[in-house]
Order: structure tokens, then sequence, then C-alpha cells
């Protein structure tokens, strides 16, 4: 079988940083066209088309602040893996991996229990009291929520390949999950018109065959780490508590992130479903661009952390610089792309049926109030990103929570004050999310030219 690992630790570095980030990339882009269709085949050929988009876009904040939990518990487990990985510590590789699956497993399924239990109360905080739309929004979190240990057990499997420097082979599983989740929504939503409940069943069960199939794969190519013995399934308190670190200080910054994102959204459901739409398919769009960035920014962090494993701190260093310059072409490529087709992609979320025609052209206006301020916006999470790998690359997960605090605390405060003044949700939040990047950028720029200086944690 053909070796997919990128060596980190040697050759030249745009290459290695650009064959390791563009299967990333990729496959987070087909992460979101897996989310993406959900809503738009709603749009098409729901039977209640707007009204069902906005079930699932209500739906969507709550559902991701679990689902960011996951996946930055992922990443910095992966952190501590890629140095053990660099240092060819194979022992406690091998140790560090059943350590973090099985606490992991553990806590993701005490995690949803609790999330089944509270969503009654989790529902009144949002603000969902629309007897129809709370039906729908209960039964498709319900569901989704099942399929949060697929998820983990999908992620956990894919960042410790990512850490041997293989980020080919979990964009090879996203793409079969994408077209199983794809399929079963024909199935499900156009075939039996089970509209939201429809889509909540194709993403479930695509995440449980992925997650099994990323299991098998994984054992089998990499059985020297990942085939562990009977006596091998073991919790090293040591060094989880060292993942641990690594794995809570980055699921906390996701956290953050996301809730900030909740809190916001709270107030959008105050409006009309036609707001709502707007509001999640203009925001949807947002994610889809800045999971480039961010997968850019996971590649540099890996490079970093290899490297630092491996002693090589000059070349760390190098990848940092090589990982933000590629990070600042993609944000001026992505700038260009939305400011040219920014309203043909608003157009992609609702079928062009007559009978919706003049609520489609109000949630096409309300969305780009929000997408002609962001589209100018687009170079700030790239370079926020890229300046996060190197914390992360060097373990300071700690300023990366910090940072996106901070960033959160401006995006939601200045974005409050505007909803309540201007009564314009849109425009509001897109102007307090560039607020939120400039304290974000302002309060990193000061620690980056500190810990660069001196080395910190990366040599010494």
């Amino acid at each position: 079988m053909k070796n997919r690992k990128v060596i980190m630790t040697e050759g030249k570095i745009y290459p290695k940083l650009l064959i390791f980030s563009i299967p990333l990339v990729i496959a987070s882009i087909f992460q979101l066209t897996y989310n993406l269709f959900d809503y738009i085949i709603l749009g098409w050929f729901s039977e209640t088309k707007i009204a069902s988009q906005a079930a699932v876009g209500v739906a969507n904040p709550i559902m991701n602040i679990f689902l960011s939990l996951i996946s930055g518990l992922c990443v910095g487990l992966a952190i501590h893996s890629s140095e053990l990985y660099g240092k060819k510590d194979i022992t406690n590789l091998k140790r560090q991996i059943s350590s973090c699956l099985i606490s992991g497993v553990s806590a993701i399924l005490i995690l949803t229990i609790l999330f089944i239990a509270l969503l009654n109360p989790i529902l009144n905080i949002s603000n969902v009291y629309d007897p129809s739309l709370r039906h729908q929004v209960y039964s498709y979190l319900l569901i989704i929520s099942i399929g949060f240990i697929f998820s983990f057990i999908f992620n956990f499997y894919a960042s410790v390949i990512r850490s041997f420097g293989d980020s080919y082979s979990s964009l090879l599983f996203l793409i079969i999950s994408c077209v199983l989740n794809i399929s079963f929504n024909i199935l499900f939503v156009v075939g039996f018109k089970l509209d939201v409940l429809g889509v909540a069943l194709s993403t479930t069960i695509s995440q449980f065959i992925s997650a099994l199939l990323m299991i098998l794969y994984s054992k089998i190519r990499y059985k020297e780490y990942l085939v562990l013995k009977r006596n091998e399934y073991v919790v090293d308190k040591e060094l989880l508590k060292i993942s641990s670190s690594y794995a809570i200080a980055s699921a906390l910054q996701q956290i953050v992130l996301f809730v900030g994102k909740y809190i916001i959204s709270t107030q959008v459901n105050k409006y009309d479903a036609v707001t709502i739409d707007a509001f999640t398919s203009s925001t949807s769009i947002d994610q889809f661009f800045f999971a480039g960035a961010q997968n850019i920014g996971h590649a540099s962090a890996i490079f970093i952390a290899q490297n630092k494993g491996a002693k090589n701190y000059s070349r760390a260093k190098k990848g940092f610089l090589a990982g933000l310059s590629i990070n600042i072409v993609y944000g001026i490529i992505i700038t260009l792309l939305l400011v040219i087709f920014r309203k043909d992609m608003l157009n992609l979320f609702i079928s062009n049926e007559e009978a919706i025609q003049e609520s489609k052209d109000l949630v096409i206006s309300k969305g780009m109030l929000y997408v002609n301020i962001m589209c100018f916006l687009y170079l700030c999470p790239c370079v926020t990103n890229s300046i996060q790998s190197y914390f992360r690359g060097i373990g300071k997960l700690n300023i990366v929570f910090y940072s996106t605090f901070v960033q959160i605390i401006g995006r939601v405060l200045f974005s409050l004050i505007l909803i309540s003044t201007t009564n314009d949700p849109l425009s509001s939040t897109a102007y307090g999310t560039g607020i939120g990047w400039a304290f974000m950028i302002s309060f990193e720029l000061p620690f980056l030219i500190t810990y660069w200086k001196t080395e910190k944690n990366l040599s010494n």
C-alpha cells in the first residue's frame, strides 16, 4: 500500500506543508458540503422549506457546541501524539492513544446522556417557544446526539493518523461519509418525505458507518501503533494528564467560540423564520470558507509539534512562517470568490419555486446585509488561525483559549449592542465579528513576538 505519510521533520518546508494541508482543506470542504447539503435539500425538497430550514438553523448552534467540544478534544490530543511521534517514542505513543481513547469514549457517553436530559431547558434558553419549530428542533437534536459517540471515534482516529503525517486517509473516509449522507438524505427527505427527521437520521447513520470504516482502516494501515493487545489497553495517568492539558485547552477554545455564536443566535431566534433562514444561510458561507483557514492552521501546528519533538527548532519556526503565508494567500482567494459570487452562493440555499419566490428574495436581501460586510474581513481569521497554530504547536494552548475568549467577548458584546440599537441582526453580527477579530489579533501579537524571540516552550 502506498505510504501516505508526510515526513515533517525533513525536506523542503513549503511542499511538505502544502501536501499535508491540501487534503485537510479539501476534507473541510467535504465536511461542510456534508452539513450544507442537509440545509439545501430541505430548502429544495422539504414540504415546508423555509420553516424546516429555520428549525435546522436554530438547532445548528446548539449542536455545534457539542461537536466543537469533540473536535477540540481530538485536535488537542493529536498535538501530544505529534510530539511523541516526532520523538519516535512508540511505547508511550501507544499508551497515550489507549489512555485518550478510553477516557474520551467514557466522557462523550456521559456528555451525551446529560445533553439529552437537558435538551428541553436548552431550548428554553435558546428562545425556541413556537410549538411547531420546537418539536422539529427537539427531534433533530435528539437523533443527532446519538451520533456524538460516532463523531468522537471518527475524529479521534482521524486526528491520530494526521499526527503521523497522513492527512489523505481521513479525507478519503470523509468523502465516503459525505456521499453516504447525501444518498441517505435523498432517500429520507426526497423519497420518504421525512423532512428534518430525515436529515438527522442521514447524518447519524453516515457517522456510524464512517466511524466503523475509519477504525478498520486505521488498525490495518497503522497496526504497529493502533492495534493494542489486551494488556496494552491502559490509562496512563501521567500521559493522560499531558494530553488532557492540550485537549481541554483546545476544547475550551472551540466551545467558547461556538457558545459566543450560540448567544448571538438566541437573539436572532426572536425574529421571524425569514430572518433566521437568512442568518443561517449567510453564516454557513462563513463556515465553508473559515474551515480552510482553520485546517491550514492545524497542519502548521502538527508540523511545529513534530519538529519540536525532533528538536528541529529552527525548522519549526520556518514552518510557522510558511503556514502563515499559505493562509494569507488562501484568504485573498476566498475574499475574491465571495466578492464575485456572494449572491449566487446565497441563491443556492432555497428552491426557485414561484410559490415561495417572495420569501426567497427576502432571505437573500437580508443575507446580503451580512455577506457584503464579511467578504472584506476574511483575511483576519486566516492570520489569527496561523498565529494560534504556533501556540498549539509549542503546547501553549492556554494562549489560544485566552485569545479566543477575548475575541468572543468583543464579538458578542458589540453584536448584541448593535442588534438592540439598530434592530438589524445581520449587519450587527458582521460588524461585531470584525471587532472581535481586531481584539483577538491585538491580544495575540504581543505574545507571539515574546515567544518567538525567546523560543519559550519551543527549545526551552
